[in-house]
């Protein structure tokens, strides 16, 4: 089946059912909520699809001078061959980006001990830095990746 990269709108990650992983790194109290958030932000932001089936939701926010913060939502029914997809378009993507917008670097969180997220962003060029974050009203704690 064929994949394809489109820009993001929010009703693509309309009822989808994220990876439990991700289910608490929701933003603004619901998916929807925080899918309007990322729309309205007009920054570089990309829905994976297969078949027309949601793949991948990804994209970067300015967060400070030079630096840019990802952002991903990955759907259960992303199966291995997708995974591998999203990720060569990830990096493609975010070499372009981060090159365009003159990003010094590039940060994420991993929720901590989440194996399978902590080998996708190293194999994204995201290094673990020495800051864990657990945001306000989330029960997990999360490790800062950097990419340069």
């Amino acid at each position: 089946m064929s994949r394809e990269l489109i820009a993001f709108e929010a009703r693509h990650l309309l009822g989808i059912e994220i990876q439990p992983g991700q289910r608490d790194e929701v933003m603004v109290g619901s998916i929807e909520g925080t899918a309007q958030w990322i729309e309205a932000q007009n920054y570089p932001s990309f829905t994976g699809l297969r078949g027309g089936e949601v793949i991948a939701a990804a994209g970067l926010v300015p967060s400070g001078s030079g630096v840019g913060t990802g952002w991903m939502f990955l759907p259960n029914c992303a199966d291995r061959h997708d995974m591998l997809w999203v990720m060569r378009q990830s990096k493609r993507l975010l070499n372009t980006v981060q090159r365009d917008a003159k990003y010094l670097s590039v940060q994420i969180t991993v929720r901590k001990g989440w194996k399978a997220a902590e080998r996708f962003a190293g194999m994204l060029g995201f290094t673990a830095t020495d800051v864990v974050v657990c945001p306000e009203g989330v029960k997990h704690m999360y490790t800062v990746y950097e990419r340069f």
